[in-house]
């Protein structure tokens, strides 16, 4: 049994090639970072080298569909991107480095410029990153809004995710849509009966899809076994309910395996409203294998 696990430039001992980590500390920020995935089996592995790099600057900018900059810069000012790593394994070292300090006896600025990842009123950002492959988060966007697009170049990075190497020659270009769907039903029991308290799961129904967290929605009904999903971004998917479920269980290819004939299929389309779906209750000891 093999388990994969990571070695960064703050791991020690039997790890060689590296600068130990208080020598890469100046200033208060990290000048650079290394990392390498290892599968741990068991032998041992030694002397391993690792090159560590120095932080990548990655520009981006956030538009709200269907909206002026003037009138969308106080919700733009609001966000802030940032990065997890694809895949995010033990001991990897966190995507963002701290911006490195200005000169000595530059004046304090009246205006302190913006954070690693705080999208300003006028929509532009800046990540700061070390190398790696990460999935984009964006942070704060409106509630009634949703993600729908993150391209680089050309690329769909929703999709892909996003492979950062070296300095990228195109920004990082994410839309907020306002244009999502909601959808109202309730659930029932064998008998036909509304079912309160009920775990409610709406998950994408393309298995590719399924990588993306913020295409995912869950709810609990109410007492008369009712529920509602807001802000759904337009697409194919599965609605399931549970009579109990542990927390995101169903983002679990695993788990959600045992019960995908049992999920309701439905057509989430822009600004539309999809009522009274009615989704039959999962007792969690029927799972179809």
């Amino acid at each position: 049994m093999t388990a994969t696990s990571s070695a960064a430039v703050t791991t020690t001992g039997t790890v060689t090639g590296i600068t130990p980590l208080n020598a890469l500390l100046i200033g208060g920020y990290t000048d650079s970072v290394g990392y390498i995935a290892l599968d741990a089996g068991d032998s041992d592995a030694n002397n391993i080298r690792i090159v560590a790099s120095s932080g990548i600057t990655v520009p981006g900018t956030v538009v709200i569909e269907g909206r002026l900059s003037s009138d969308a810069a106080a919700d733009l000012a609001k966000m802030e991107i940032d990065f997890d790593r694809d895949p995010d394994l033990i001991a990897m070292p966190a995507p963002s480095m701290q911006l490195p300090p200005p000169p000595p006896g530059t004046p304090r600025p009246a205006v302190l410029p913006p954070g690693n990842g705080q999208v300003t009123a006028s929509g532009d950002f800046k990540m700061f990153v070390s190398p790696g492959d990460f999935r984009v988060n964006v942070n704060g966007i409106p509630a009634n809004a949703y993600v729908k697009s993150i391209q680089l170049g050309g690329e769909d990075v929703l999709r892909t995710g996003i492979h950062i190497i070296r300095s990228v020659d195109n920004p990082l270009q994410i839309v907020i849509g306002m244009d999502g769907g909601t959808i109202s039903g309730s659930v029932v029991d064998e008998k036909f009966a509304p079912f309160a308290n009920a775990t409610v799961a709406l998950i994408p129904e393309l298995a590719d899809l399924r990588r993306r967290p913020d295409l995912y929605r869950n709810t609990v009904t109410d007492a008369a076994g009712n529920f509602q999903l807001k802000t759904v971004p337009p697409g194919n998917y599965k609605v399931f309910a549970w009579d109990w479920a542990e927390s995101d269980a169903w983002q679990d290819a695993s788990f959600i395996t045992s019960f995908e004939s049992l999920g309701k299929s439905i057509l989430v389309s822009s600004s539309s409203g999809q009522d009274r779906i009615q989704v039959n209750l999962i007792s969690t000891g029927k799972a179809t294998k």
